[in-house]
């Protein structure tokens, strides 16, 4: 009986850090950066901007992707289609296009490097 009372103990010790950890739901998280002097601090909640990584991007556009709104929404949706309006012949060269890197859509290169 004493033998499965201090196994319940120790039962209960093993898991008082994560009882800790769990009743942590409302902590704010923060990194603030000193580059040159300026500081800068971003995070979750409490009013703070979002971190960006060294692309510039927040951790949700990392993962995610950017976000898109209605209106790109519809203009993919035009897009599809459109192609799959196509011929076959229409869209064998459009395919053929687009594996020789020709684009119609001049915007969708935009920023990359030649």
């Amino acid at each position: 009986m004493k033998s499965i009372v201090v196994s319940y103990i120790i039962a209960l010790l093993a898991c008082i850090p994560f009882s800790q950890a769990f009743s942590q739901s409302s902590v704010v998280e923060e990194r603030v950066i000193n580059e040159s002097g300026i500081i800068h601090t971003c995070g979750r909640g409490g009013g703070l901007s979002a971190c960006r990584d060294f692309n510039g991007e927040t951790y949700d556009q990392e993962i995610n992707g950017p976000s898109m709104d209605s209106e790109s929404m519809d203009e993919i949706m035009a897009e599809a289609a459109r192609i799959r309006n196509e011929s076959p012949e229409e869209l064998s060269r459009t395919i053929r296009d687009l594996e020789l890197g020709i684009n119609p859509d001049e915007s969708a290169t935009e920023g990359l490097l030649d």
